[in-house]
């Protein structure tokens, strides 16, 4: 089997994306030693000490990681010949616009389609709703990330052939440190005792303005809970700061961006509960971190949040203040709550190893090559 893979949507930033493809595609590598991958990154993104096997082939692409104008001024050329030169019998693409051959068959993965589910109309709404509708209609299998999305895109696309693979965990990595580490970092980033965690990049439906009232509210009923969020701006880091000042939370709300994945992970040990307001997701890789972490959970009442947990959790009304802090005071004062979770968490988290999540994938290419 000869699989061609387009990796150049991949880049030095941390992101959901780059965590399911170095872990899952590690363990498929290694599973399918007799067929020969074609990896393709970006200029600007060398993914070539990412895996180690002599099945793999990295081809450095002129594609930037970001941008969508170079991708489909290169989609128009560059694949082209590579697809006569290859002789491919898959090709997978993690990024639109769709690459599409009639000499083999094609996999496109999708997180998410928040671009078209967004209720304000526009023309960038327009736009992604018809590159959409090409992968929907060419590819011979849409892979998406979780039974939620898989539901949402085929309300979009009745007739897409969608198939579910969970993103996954490497669960050794988020073993508790010793000691020692723990004071070091603590020190070196200020981090307090007993804290509220929150994770994913500053953008507006991660929610944290919501978040933060609630921390307010908490504030006001005697509940004083600091809370460190964890993540890169996207676009709403300023409306976050301005708001914290605004409240007078300084005191009580840090910010950390742009840390180490070895610091990340010994924060999360460090933290007391773990708190997810998103509006949307396609998945939620942070939750599987904080099960990893063996943490109590209170997360937004959104489906996919509840197909993780198997509705096991707390959960709040995202858009209401008040239902998060009422749900966050319920974890901080049960302590049955948290243990019941934490317990829950320890046998969930089991089903996302990315052994388990690499297999469904391989066993994919494997049924799909023989129906050929």
């Amino acid at each position: 089997m000869k699989i061609g893979i387009n990796a150049t949507c991949i880049s030095n930033r941390p992101s959901g994306a780059n965590q399911r493809f170095s872990g899952i595609y590690n363990e498929l590598f290694r599973m399918m030693p007799e067929s020969e991958f074609i990896i393709y990154h970006s200029i600007d993104c060398d993914l070539t000490s990412w895996f180690e096997y002599p099945n793999i082939k990295y081809i450095k692409t002129p594609i930037y990681s970001e941008g969508g104008l170079n991708k489909f001024l290169h989609h128009l050329t560059f694949w082209h010949k590579e697809f006569r030169d290859q002789h491919f019998d898959f090709f997978e693409s993690f990024n639109l616009p769709i690459i599409q051959s009639n000499k083999c068959k094609t996999f496109q993965t999708i997180h998410d389609i928040r671009s078209i589910s967004m209720p304000e109309s526009n023309i960038y709404k327009f736009l992604s709703y018809c590159v959409h509708s090409q992968a929907a209609k060419k590819a011979h299998k849409i892979i998406t990330v979780s039974d939620t999305m898989k539901r949402e895109i085929l309300n979009f696309f009745p007739n897409a052939d969608v198939v579910r693979i969970y993103n996954g965990i490497d669960l050794n990595s988020f073993q508790s440190a010793n000691e020692g580490d723990y004071d070091l970092l603590r020190s070196r980033m200020n981090i307090p005792d007993n804290f509220l965690l929150s994770v994913g990049h500053f953008e507006k439906r991660k929610n944290y303005e919501n978040l933060i009232d609630a921390i307010n509210l908490l504030r006001s009923n005697g509940i004083v809970k600091p809370l460190l969020i964890i993540g890169n701006d996207s676009g709403t880091k300023e409306v976050v700061q301005k708001k914290i000042f605004k409240l007078g939370l300084c005191d009580q709300i840090k910010i950390l961006s742009n840390i180490s994945s070895k610091d990340f992970k010994l924060i999360c040990n460090m933290s007391d509960i773990f708190v997810f307001p998103s509006l949307y997701e396609g998945f939620g890789i942070p939750v599987l971190e904080a099960m990893a972490c063996e943490k109590p959970i209170a997360l937004s009442n959104i489906s996919v949040f509840q197909e993780i947990t198997q509705m096991k959790y707390l959960y709040f009304d995202p858009e209401d203040p008040s239902s998060i802090a009422k749900t966050l005071e319920a974890i901080i004062i049960n302590k049955d709550l948290s243990r019941n979770s934490i317990d829950f968490g320890k046998k969930r988290i089991q089903d996302f190893s990315f052994q388990k999540v690499a297999t469904e994938l391989k066993d994919l290419y494997v049924q799909q090559y023989e129906n050929s």
